[in-house]
């Protein structure tokens, strides 16, 4: 559900900007869910002309987060 909602907000209003993470503040597994999101995101990206910033992403680890320290 936020995976949809995130790309009608970035659609719908793409002129927002958010500060990039400060990477040396993140934990191993932080990195490597950005980076795996990332490229996830990749194509649908290029296809609809979008972002996905740092800001959708730390929402969405947030998410994840109880699933990823297991």
């Amino acid at each position: 559900m936020h995976i949809a909602l995130m790309f009608e907000r970035m659609l719908l209003n793409n002129d927002r900007s958010f500060e990039q993470l400060n990477t040396k503040e993140m934990s191993a597994t932080e990195e490597e869910f950005y980076s795996v999101a990332r490229n996830i995101f990749h194509s649908a990206e290029s296809r609809y002309n979008i972002k996905v910033d740092d800001y959708e992403l730390s929402l969405m680890y947030e998410l994840f987060k109880p699933m990823l320290l297991k």
